[in-house]
């Protein structure tokens, strides 16, 4: 009697299954009885696409096991089933999808090679490598992506283990295509390097990893935001665990705290613990909000270690009235005399409402960019406090925009590299009531964030 073969699943996320005796020509790595897309179909009807479907699974099995960079594996190789694989069946039928294979078999051996090469890394190498990276990113579709190291350096000592770090962009600066976190422990030999992470985000900015302590134990955080305009977090975790770091369950909390939202309230911005004090906050938005202005409270979750996963002991939601600071009323003549937009960035409201929506990196990074030249703050409305400034030594290819409402307690983020957005949330439009402000920051920004030309005369 014939039994389908349940083992390594392709045309999925590609889990892990039992593997069961079949004929040839029904050994693909899915069940053929399931098969719906024509891909699959014609794998499940040539011995050819049979065996080399069947390939294709045991070097992604082996790649997964073997690689540090399993989360740019995954996602490469679910855009590749969806993608270059079907179009290839659609559009070419056996042949195509033949070629196709061959090309995806070439290109996970050449990961398989590289996750399981010999040998270290000398730490200047690591270092110093400029626009070549160590690492390309996998790539589902073909020309690799440019890479360069935007910084790199020391993270504190555990265990008594030291480790470096490397942070890689991806892509050209104008079109950015995901970056990533490289981690590396000390060698075997004396001045030598062996990658332990390597973190790469196809669709996301990543920013300076940090040790944290937690609940007791080390954590390693990898911060990164998704390249889309919520801000979704994208971050990784990893924790210390009999001389290793072992990648944490971050995620799956999130689903039970997001089902505690009331029906009537949702939440639009990523949602970023805190690993300190082991929290998570969020402003909740009603249906005729703004995404620049959440005006129905908060959800709060206080939250627990549970072995390796992130769990949620307990969530609050608290009333507009519950949630806003008691002298919010007040913080308009408080800000209003801050000297720059930094300070401003560094108020403890202001980097509360931006670590909201950013993340407690992503507000930092923000009064990093605002740290140098800058015309002071202006008051506008009777509600907002906003200014403008660039980063230090970056004027010429940088500006950023911050704007603070003293009524909601939300801010708004423009950054532009090159005239481009790099860093916006909200999404636009914004509150027309910015315009003027937004205008005399950057003539032609107002049509960027969904604001009407100001008619208002100037002088």
């Amino acid at each position: 009697m014939h039994k389908p073969i349940t083992r390594l699943l392709a045309g999925a996320v590609l889990a892990c299954a039992a593997l069961a005796a079949t004929p040839p020509s029904q050994a693909a790595s899915f069940d053929c009885a399931a098969a719906r897309a024509p891909a699959e179909r014609m794998i499940c009807a040539s011995p050819e696409l049979d065996t080399l479907d069947l390939r294709l699974a045991e070097l992604y099995r082996r790649a997964i096991e073997s690689a540090p960079w399993r989360r740019a594996l995954r996602e490469a190789q679910r855009i590749w089933l969806t993608g270059p694989r079907d179009a290839a069946a659609a559009m070419g039928g056996p042949p195509a999808l033949a070629a196709e294979y061959r090309t995806r078999v070439a290109a996970l051996e050449g990961e398989l090679a590289r996750a399981t090469a010999p040998g270290t890394l000398q730490p200047e190498a690591a270092r110093a490598r400029g626009p070549a990276c160590l690492l390309p990113m996998p790539v589902a579709i073909t020309p690799e992506p440019a890479c360069r190291v935007r910084e790199s350096g020391s993270l504190p000592i555990v265990a008594g283990q030291r480790f470096t770090y490397a942070v890689y962009d991806y892509g050209e600066e104008t079109r950015p295509e995901g970056s990533g976190v490289l981690v590396f422990g000390e060698g075997a030999l004396p001045g030598r390097l062996r990658l332990l992470i390597a973190d790469l985000h196809p669709d996301a900015r990543c920013e300076t990893p940090r040790v944290i302590g937690s609940s007791g134990r080390a954590v390693l955080q990898v911060p990164c935001v998704n390249a889309g305009t919520q801000a979704a977090n994208d971050e990784s975790v990893f924790g210390w665990n009999e001389g290793e770091w072992r990648e944490l369950d971050v995620r799956s909390w999130r689903r039970e705290f997001l089902a505690r939202v009331p029906r009537d309230l949702s939440v639009r911005r990523g949602v970023y613990p805190d690993y300190g004090s082991m929290t998570a906050r969020s402003p909740l938005w009603g249906a005729g909000d703004g995404d620049c202005c959440a005006a129905h409270g908060s959800i709060e979750a206080d939250l627990a270690w549970n072995g390796d996963r992130l769990a949620m002991r307990a969530v609050r939601v608290l009333s507009q009235t519950a949630s806003a600071p008691r002298d919010r009323g007040d913080l308009m003549p408080i800000l209003a005399r801050l000297p720059d937009p930094s300070s401003l960035a560094r108020h403890p409201a202001v980097r509360e409402a931006l670590a909201g929506s950013l993340g407690p990196d992503g507000a930092r990074q923000i009064a990093e960019r605002l740290a140098g030249p800058s015309g002071g703050l202006d008051v506008v409305a009777g509600r907002w406090v906003a200014g403008s400034a660039c980063m230090p030594h970056a004027c010429s290819v940088e500006e950023t925009f911050l704007a603070y409402d003293t009524r909601s307690g939300t801010a708004l983020v423009a950054s532009l590299r090159d005239g481009k957005a790099e860093i916006l949330t909200p999404s636009p439009p914004w509150p027309a009531e910015l315009v003027d402000r937004v205008h005399s920051w950057a003539p032609g920004a107002a049509t960027l964030l969904g604001l009407a030309a100001s008619t208002k005369p100037r002088g």
